[in-house]
């Protein structure tokens, strides 16, 4: 744009007003336009300055004309709206110019997490029991174009960091199927140790192999701390049954008993007694069948059964424990 001039020596003497605001005018009538393209923000940015240039020498020449002559309110009133009007304009386009470009970075994001959106759906089983968050952080994304002032520079910006974001990617898939792998390989015996496979496969390696360890040594100190607690039990079943059993052979050696029946040694059930077998005085002993119903299941009703038979085995009056389902 030309120097705004403006004489005056109690009239208007020298001025290129008329021309200088026609041409101000085409210029703010030029900015109403979309933007779209970098050429046109570039273009935009350039009308701004020029536009605020015209506003201070508005300001300028009104200031002038103050100074150089008292009767010249149309011509002031006509600065003041030409002044406001490019004001206006300029406010206008800036705020353009801040959306658009808001709109441009938010399309441009939105794009890259599409992208990284469909690379995670395309990895195996493992990999989606990890935590994404990191991959599909929106924050990301904006740090990476924080600065760049077009849409091209936002591009390459986004683009980079996709292919920081596959790298990454590509490494914990694979890292996933190892430790699934190293899941996989724990004997049956111990696979009910680790049903919180999704915790676990988010562990590294290392972490995951001491968890493992961890789990199943703990698991056969427990196991073997039971069976030593079983074993001590039997053992005392054991050792109360032989007491009794010599109380009882005192009781009949000694006449203070009155026993009903003769022990018969054990597993002898099918034959008879033989009578010489028995003690003077004492007639053969009669078998009676003791019941004992459980209501449980097939495993719970044969681990009672293995308890009896084990309290009872060294018991010569027992003949016999049979485990059978009632009908």
């Amino acid at each position: 744009m030309t120097d705004l001039v403006i004489k005056l020596t109690g009239e208007i003497t020298d001025t290129n007003f008329d021309g200088w605001k026609e041409n101000l005018i085409a210029q703010i009538k030029a900015t109403r336009k979309d933007l779209i393209t970098d050429d046109d923000f570039a273009e935009a940015g350039d009308l701004v300055k020029s536009i605020k240039s015209a506003e201070r020498a508005l300001k300028a020449a009104k200031k002038s004309a103050i100074e150089q002559a008292a009767d010249i309110q149309k011509l002031f009133a006509t600065i003041d709206e030409v002044s406001q009007e490019a004001r206006e304009a300029r406010l206008s386009l800036e705020r353009q110019i801040k959306v658009r470009k808001a709109q441009i970075v938010e399309s441009i994001i939105d794009d890259g997490l599409t992208e990284v959106a469909e690379l995670l759906e395309q990895q195996n089983d493992n990999f989606a029991l990890l935590d994404h968050s990191n991959w599909t952080n929106r924050q990301r994304f904006e740090d990476a174009v924080k600065g760049k002032r077009s849409s091209s520079s936002m591009e390459k910006a986004i683009a980079a960091l996709i292919r920081d974001i596959k790298t990454e990617v590509e490494s914990q898939s694979v890292q996933a199927g190892t430790k699934s792998e190293r899941l996989g390989s724990i004997d049956d015996e111990y696979s009910p140790l680790f049903q919180d496979r999704q915790s676990l496969i988010r562990m590294s390696l290392d972490d995951l192999n001491s968890t493992i360890s961890e789990r199943i040594d703990f698991y056969l100190k427990e196991k073997a701390e039971a069976e030593a607690a079983k074993k001590a039990a039997e053992e005392k079943a054991q050792a109360e049954a032989g007491d009794e059993h010599s109380d009882a052979a005192s009781s009949v050696a000694d006449g203070s008993g009155e026993p009903d029946r003769v022990e018969l040694p054990l597993g002898q059930s099918d034959r008879e007694p033989d009578p010489g077998d028995l003690p003077d005085g004492l007639d053969i002993p009669a078998r009676y069948i003791v019941t004992i119903e459980v209501e449980a299941t097939e495993d719970v009703a044969a681990d009672i059964a293995d308890e009896i038979d084990i309290r009872y085995r060294d018991n010569k009056h027992v003949l016999n424990v049979k485990f059978a389902e009632l009908v």
